[in-house]
């Protein structure tokens, strides 16, 4: 142990008290009978709860989230030693918000037979349930109280069944995406600074830091608790004589850990940030009419919800001793939540970029309530008493009221604000000013084929395109993965240097002459009309508005030029029978 480093008996906590083991000696265990009931409950509830969960999440259809293959093309691109790229042969691209998921994905390929689809959802699953098992081990390894410390069957039962069978989890376990991964790092980021506040040693500030940047690679959005919940957890909970050493190592270890990752991103990519930051700072979604799809206060909402129970307990058992450290890991998680309103948070489904903070409520939650029981409130042996052999005082119960008020507040007024606040937040914040989507013209009134079959269409499009080939478009996930070697102009700049940086050229798209283009989403107004007008455009391709929902068109000449055209309408018999491509054909 390291000179003024805290024993166990003296690891701190909130002021100055003990985050993981009470002063006072250790009271006997639980009597067997309780702990062996208290085990059988949570077997059941536990059984119950992830058959439920693993019915709902292997339940076909597989994944249909159409983001989570570009993961996928990525890591095939990795395997085949091309680096991590979006198309053969070009720069590395920074596309993928996440680079932790990335590499994790391109693993998971290199050693498992699964196929694509279902590899993205065991990856989601497989990060979800573990990240419910670290938020069960961070309460079992850093609770106090005798009832509490070290029962684990209490904290499975506890923790388990709320977390995995909740509509968001079930949701988000199947997606394919990076977002139970980002779960899993929080969770650990919660774990790895209680135990650094525990040790109180320059040595413990290593596996937090490791976590932090870890967090910050899977979303660069987590970059705010992997400053944050450390820092202000080693302030209010760790031993006066350890605070600055702490302060001083993780602060000085953080900086140098993001100094490097941002030249090494530099160095490989190009760019510090990832391509899609750049993108969305050049106006691509300036008239963007899918606004009115992502509502920030929905998200929210439909989060608090499910944050609900936990948030409870925190109401209902906080104390002036442990107001800082509910602050401290709650704190961040509003600052979090209300800088997404400053986003537009596409493909935000299901609360997708707040569900990750959830371990940092739930070790709240726990935290605090083990606090309140190791403290006394609930009839523990540690006990207030006025000197002069007064009745002893209980804390929690001399506040009972207005502890009950604020339960049933939020019991009531969650659900309330989840049906009502985001019909007003769209009236309010977002139908004024939005753009109507592009209106897509349809001759020759062509059959309007489902989303998956348009996916499925361009997918095989992509598959039978000769050597050389290139193709445009905008939902590009799951047909860039299906023909990894074929490449793919990407008109938003999520993928693309170029496009990212100088924003949307339609001379430029059109002088990088791709065979096929998949038109943008109609959403996408400003970069169809730009395109539609564009002179090189109407004069070098076909246009059929209606195909595939969003309109095809393809270039009239070119040294692919015939084969791509045999290709295109090979697939679109098979998808447009007894349909004839040039009665559904208009001038751009």
């Amino acid at each position: 142990m390291s000179e003024g480093s805290p024993t166990d008996s003296q690891a701190p906590g909130p002021g100055g008290r003990s985050v993981a083991a009470p002063e006072a000696p250790t009271p006997a265990a639980l009597p067997g009978a309780v702990r062996a009931l208290t085990w059988a409950l949570a077997a059941v509830a536990v059984g119950l709860s992830l058959w439920a969960a693993l019915d709902e999440i292997f339940r076909p259809p597989v994944v249909r989230f159409d983001d989570s293959y570009m993961f996928l093309r990525y890591a095939k691109h990795l395997l085949a030693g091309e680096g991590h790229v979006w198309n053969l042969g070009e720069a590395p691209a920074y596309g993928s918000t996440s680079l932790l998921y990335v590499l994790v994905v391109t693993l998971l390929r290199a050693l498992s037979s699964l196929d694509d689809p279902e590899l993205l959802r065991a990856s989601s699953a497989g990060f979800g349930g573990a990240a419910a098992l670290v938020m069960v081990l961070t309460a079992w390894r850093f609770s106090t109280a005798p009832a509490l410390r070290r029962n684990l069957g209490l904290w499975l039962g506890a923790l388990v069944p709320p977390v995995i069978t909740s509509g968001v989890f079930l949701y988000h376990a199947r997606t394919g995406m990076d977002t139970t991964l980002s779960l899993l790092m929080n969770a650990l980021l919660v774990h790895a600074t209680l135990g650094m506040v525990e040790r109180g040693t320059r040595l413990s500030t290593v596996p937090v830091s490791v976590v932090a940047w870890l967090a910050y690679l899977t979303r660069p959005d987590n970059g705010l608790f992997a400053a944050l919940v450390p820092t202000l957890a080693v302030w209010f909970l760790a031993a006066p004589a350890a605070r600055k050493r702490l302060l001083v190592t993780y602060v000085g270890t953080m900086v140098g850990v993001l100094v490097v990752d941002t030249l090494a991103k530099v160095a490989y990519f190009g760019v510090p940030l990832p391509l899609p930051v750049y993108a969305k700072a050049e106006g691509h979604y300036a008239d963007y009419a899918g606004v009115v799809l992502w509502n920030p206060m929905a998200y929210l909402t439909e989060f608090l919800v499910i944050a609900m129970p936990f948030l409870c307990v925190v109401a209902a058992t906080v104390t002036r001793e442990t107001r800082a450290l509910a602050a401290l890991l709650l704190g961040p998680v509003a600052l979090t939540l209300a800088a997404y309103f400053q986003v537009l948070q596409i493909m935000g489904y299901r609360a997708r970029f707040a569900f990750p903070s959830l371990p940092f409520v739930v070790a709240a939650a726990v935290l605090v309530l083990d606090r309140a029981v190791a403290s006394g409130a609930f009839g523990g042996a540690a006990r207030s008493s006025d000197p002069r052999g007064a009745r002893p005082v209980r804390p929690l119960v001399a506040s009972l009221a207005p502890r009950l008020v604020a339960v049933l507040a939020l019991v009531t007024l969650l659900p309330l604000a989840a049906r009502t606040l985001p019909g007003w937040w769209e009236r309010e914040h977002v139908l004024p000013g939005a753009p109507a989507p592009d209106v897509v013209p349809n001759p020759g009134r062509l059959p309007e084929l489902p989303y998956w079959s348009c996916v499925q269409a361009m997918s095989q499009i992509a598959r039978q395109a000769p050597e050389g080939a290139l193709l445009a478009m905008s939902e590009y996930g799951a047909v860039g993965n299906e023909a990894p070697d074929v490449a793919i102009l990407d008109p938003l700049g999520l993928h693309d240097r170029e496009v990212a940086r100088e924003g949307f050229s339609a001379e430029r798209f059109v002088a990088r002459a791709p065979d096929v283009v998949w038109m943008p989403h109609p959403d996408y107004v400003t970069l169809r009309r730009a395109l539609l007008r564009d002179p090189g455009f109407r004069e070098q391709y076909e246009y059929f508005p209606a195909a595939l929902q969003f309109g095809l068109a393809v270039r009239k000449t070119g040294p692919r030029a015939e084969a791509v055209g045999k290709v295109v309408r090979e697939v679109w018999g098979r998808f447009y029978p007894g349909q004839s491509m040039r009665d559904h054909r208009l001038d751009p």
